[in-house]
């Protein structure tokens, strides 16, 4: 089976507002037998700092740290590149 997985580049549509459009392009060749699967989706983005904001404002959870590329030894302070961040949060 060979998969292959691709993030086509986000399309900014209202910085202010921080609305993207973003897709996800999925192939799959499995002995022959071939699927594609595409995807996409405007969504709103949510920065760091608003993401700590609600956790702090509704006094439901703690923010324990975030980490890059799903590592939690590799903060993403001084990092080059961030990858696929992960946000850990602990419910009070």
């Amino acid at each position: 089976m060979k998969i292959a997985v691709r993030f086509p580049r986000e399309e900014v549509i209202d910085r202010a507002a921080q609305i993207c459009k973003y897709g996800l392009i999925i192939d799959v060749n499995d002995r022959g037998k071939e699927l594609h699967l595409e995807c996409h989706e405007v969504t709103r983005i949510i920065f760091p700092q608003e993401f700590l904001l609600l956790v702090e404002k509704s006094e439901r959870f703690e923010f324990v740290g975030w980490w890059n590329n799903w590592d939690l030894g590799e903060p993403p302070e001084g990092a080059e590149r961030i990858s696929r961040p992960i946000a850990v949060i602990r419910r009070l």
